[in-house]
């Protein structure tokens, strides 16, 4: 059976961090409520969807994913700068991976053969080599 669904995440600047390829699907976030919720457009739209009803750690993961991605970029230093932060320190880093490692795992669970994980997902998910904000030290 070819998976219905693909789940990718798109950590690109300015680019919703979580998207579902499949069926309508497209940027996402999971409502505990049973929906897919579009996070960029209309929220008022939403993609019924049994299986997730009840799914509260899932949209908790989902959040957090979303929430420390934001923290990542400063729009202010693109285009002439890198706009990429890095993550606060080891623990947020870690706390984001987690979840992504979080949702990969429920979301195949939840869907089992209609859902694969996109391979450049898979790779950046197990390297996790982005970096961490690095702090100046003052030398007296």
């Amino acid at each position: 059976m070819k998976p219905l669904r693909t789940i990718e995440f798109q950590f690109d600047y300015e680019c919703a961090p979580i998207w579902l390829c499949g069926d309508e699907f497209g940027p996402w976030l999971i409502s505990s409520e049973g929906y897919f919720v579009d996070s960029l457009d209309d929220p008022s739209i939403k993609v019924h969807e049994e299986r997730l009803k009840g799914e509260v750690k899932l949209e908790q993961k989902v959040k957090l994913i979303d929430e420390i991605y934001l923290k990542l970029w400063d729009i202010n230093e693109f285009p002439d700068g890198e706009p990429y932060l890095g993550f606060e320190d080891e623990r947020e880093k870690k706390d984001f991976f987690d979840a992504c490692d979080y949702v990969i795992k429920r979301m195949k669970e939840i869907f089992g053969e209609e859902f694969s994980v996109h391979e450049s997902t898979k790779r950046l998910i197990n390297e996790r080599s982005w970096g961490c904000k690095t702090t100046e030290r003052m030398i007296i």
